[in-house]
């Protein structure tokens, strides 16, 4: 009787440990899914954009290469594509996605090409002090500030276009009989958000073309 009292108890403890188990493992993904989320990206997590006043690399497993990023580059924030230095080259490209990232953490990884037989990872960082940009302009779009011998043109660019800063041509037909059309780019748009003025030429139309200066409105 008394074996029995004892096996039932051992069966008892053996249910419990193995429910405690159950509980350990059921709440280990919500764990590891917290942990992941907790996880910072690389730089230093600030959200507020920033531009950089200098700009260095650190290339891995290095022998000779260097890398130069204008902070101009960083500011303007359109793609492009450097050459690494040395006895033979690599090429790094950063996208408007990296620069986007260096300016709100201040630091982005990308793989070089192959040369050689082999590769580098480069990290590309924010080494100067931290300049906070300038209060985000154009808010009510772009207008043409002056139109070469204009007879009836105008020019209107929403304030959307300016905050997504991809190229667009854009008609000045206005009240004009005839159209020109004058083309933004990305580096244009990055520009005029600093308070810039720039002056483009429209196409040939009717015979004649016409030079527009634009800023913000």
């Amino acid at each position: 009787m008394e074996t029995n009292v004892v096996a039932r108890r051992s069966a008892l403890v053996q249910l419990a440990c193995f429910g405690g188990l159950l509980a350990a493992a059921a709440a280990l993904p919500a764990c590891v899914a917290e942990a992941a989320d907790d996880a910072d990206d690389v730089g230093n997590g600030e959200d507020e954009l920033r531009s950089c006043a200098a700009v260095g690399a650190t290339i891995g497993t290095n022998h000779g290469h260097a890398l130069t990023v204008p902070p101009a580059d960083v500011t303007a924030g359109v793609a492009k594509t450097y050459t690494l230095s040395g006895s033979h080259a690599h090429q790094v490209s950063l996208t408007a996605a990296n620069f986007a990232t260096l300016k709100t953490k201040g630091k982005v990884v990308v793989a070089s090409t192959t040369a050689l037989g082999h590769a580098h990872s480069v990290t590309v960082s924010c080494t100067g002090p931290v300049v906070s940009p300038p209060a985000a302009r154009c808010k009510s779009g772009i207008s043409a500030a002056q139109i070469s011998a204009n007879h009836g043109h105008a020019l209107a660019v929403p304030a959307a276009d300016i905050a997504s800063g991809v190229a667009k041509s854009y008609s000045i037909q206005g009240a004009s009989g005839h159209d020109h059309r004058v083309s933004l780019t990305a580096a244009d748009f990055a520009s005029l958000k600093t308070g810039a003025s720039l002056t483009v030429t429209a196409t040939t139309g009717a015979g004649h073309t016409h030079t527009v200066t634009v800023r913000c409105a």
